[in-house]
């Protein structure tokens, strides 16, 4: 007889000892409860007698940065159509006389509001937020069309692209067909509409800072 217990004898246990021994550990650990630790959100549901437990996790919260439309790039919630997902312009073409300070300025000195329209949109487009000094009027853009135009009466070829990516920027229905009928047939209603488009997202953006802000 040995003089030690069974578990702690000297001698060298046989492979079958190990193997039973290593099933038992594993036995053990798969029916040990599981804790809840201090990340999980789930809490229990109220348990009725031979029912196992069950758990529903908390939903996240709207942030603050979102209306109740939610979408900066369409703040006058308007519906989209088509298998892309695509809008219609929130003012229309011929609506550039409800805003007569943009059409006047957009007459009379095209150059500077397509300066201004593609300075604005890559600023939102980069940053979220609304242009310091609401546009560059004065940048290689303005000078660039306002050559062509003087000279050529060709400025409106450089709205066709501008144009383009303020459809895309917002998702809204059109081609470059369109766009270029709509700059050469009335170039100044085609740069106040999309001056209207991009201050809709600027004042929307505004809203939110000020909202992020408490102000």
């Amino acid at each position: 007889m040995s003089k030690y217990p069974p578990q702690y004898s000297s001698y060298p246990q046989s492979p079958q000892h190990h193997h039973y021994h290593h099933q038992q550990q594993q036995q053990h650990h798969q029916h040990a409860p599981q804790p809840l630790h201090h990340y999980d959100n789930r809490r229990p549901y109220p348990q009725q007698q031979g029912q196992p437990q069950r758990y529903q996790t908390s939903q996240p919260t709207l942030k603050a940065n979102m209306n109740r439309r939610g979408d900066p790039r369409n703040p006058a919630g308007a519906s989209l159509t088509g298998s892309r997902g695509r809008r219609e312009w929130t003012h229309g073409l011929c609506g550039c006389c409800s805003r007569p300070g943009i059409c006047c300025y957009s007459c009379c000195c095209p150059c500077i509001v397509f300066s201004k329209n593609k300075s604005r949109l890559h600023h939102l487009d980069r940053y979220n937020t609304k242009h310091p000094k609401r546009g560059d009027s004065c940048s290689g853009d303005c000078f660039l069309h306002c050559c062509l135009t003087s000279f050529l009466g060709l400025g409106w070829i450089l709205q066709i692209g501008s144009r383009g990516d303020t459809r895309d920027h917002y998702r809204i229905e059109g081609g470059c067909c369109g766009d270029c009928m709509a700059n050469w047939c009335c170039s100044p209603c085609a740069l106040t509409q999309e001056a209207r488009e991009i201050e809709l997202e600027e004042n929307f953006q505004g809203d939110n800072h000020a909202l992020l802000s408490g102000v």
